[in-house]
């Protein structure tokens, strides 16, 4: 039995088992019917049209029906069946979920739920990754990204578990990185995990590289300072790192008489030397940034303010 067959016969055993249900038996008709095609399983292909029927029969208070047809909402306005023509994305392999419910002026309300399985018109001849390397910390999250590759060139992603994509550890554990039926990754543990990929027979790997999570240095507080034009003043630099990465400052744009100094172990200086004729406010920007991967930062802005030499 082909792959193809297989799915087939699965769809047809979901429509036989499928029965679409009355979601407030409470509030409507005990013998109401309600009744959603396509069943369950049913096989469409990338760029098909499919004709999706809702209809109850002895519903009450019924106006209409609102379709869910994955991120495609439709209102319909009717009585008792209601058709929605759906076009297949022409990129996507996997499940489309439907829903469908009604709504009308009494508390009758009925619902039924289907999916579709999107199948590509041709067979993969490889599946890649997107991207095959990550770079992560912990704590962090990445979406893995799987392409199948058609004979003709084409490619449709397959990231969702519902296109028969599977994700493992190489190493069988979850203590560096874990990973989610669609190819979610999340860092947990510092280091280095082989993400095996698989759909049907063919298969790849991403390698994720776990660094510790990283946080921010801090500043001690810095007031705005008043000097006058041919005076020298030096304003101290200091940060903390919480992880104990080193740490070193920088400053933006300067005038010529503003001069910065990295003394190491999170210290540092800012002289100003400014002249009679630099007279003005000036706004400086100090960022401290630490030596930790990936790189965090804080900055502090100083108001330096530079009056002419009094007479």
């Amino acid at each position: 039995m082909t792959r193809r067959d297989s799915l087939s016969s699965a769809a047809l055993l979901l429509s036989l088992l499928f029965t679409a249900g009355v979601a407030d038996p409470a509030g409507a008709r005990a013998d109401a019917t309600v009744t959603l095609t396509p069943p369950p399983g049913t096989i469409v292909h990338p760029g098909d049209k499919v004709e999706i029927r809702f209809a109850v029969e002895n519903g009450r208070a019924i106006r209409g029906a609102i379709f869910h047809v994955k991120d495609r909402v439709e209102r319909m306005e009717g009585m008792t069946e209601f058709v929605l023509s759906y076009d297949v994305p022409g990129a996507t392999a996997g499940l489309i979920p439907i829903n469908v419910e009604t709504f009308g002026p009494g508390s009758e309300t009925y619902r039924a739920s289907s999916r579709l399985v999107v199948s590509p018109a041709q067979p993969f001849v490889s599946i890649a990754a997107r991207p095959n390397q990550a770079d992560i910390s912990v704590g962090e999250t990445s979406q893995l990204k799987i392409l199948g590759r058609s004979a003709d060139g084409s490619e449709l992603d397959v990231s969702s578990s519902g296109a028969d994509t599977l994700y493992a550890n190489r190493s069988g554990g979850d203590a560096i990185v874990s990973v989610g039926p669609d190819g979610l990754i999340e860092g947990r543990g510092q280091g280095s995990e082989i993400i095996v990929v698989r759909n049907g027979l063919l298969g790849t790997a991403v390698l994720v590289h776990v660094a510790p999570m990283n946080h921010a240095p801090k500043m001690t507080r810095l007031e705005d300072v008043t000097i006058k034009g041919g005076e020298h003043l030096l304003i101290k630099l200091a940060a903390t790192d919480p992880d104990g990465n080193g740490v070193r400052f920088t400053i933006g744009e300067v005038p010529s008489w503003v001069r910065l100094t990295n003394l190491g172990g999170g210290h540092g200086g800012i002289e100003l030397k400014p002249t009679p004729e630099d007279a003005g406010e000036y706004t400086l920007v100090v960022e401290a940034i630490d030596d930790g991967s990936p790189m965090m930062s804080d900055f502090a802005r100083i108001k330096v303010t530079v009056q002419p030499k009094a007479p």
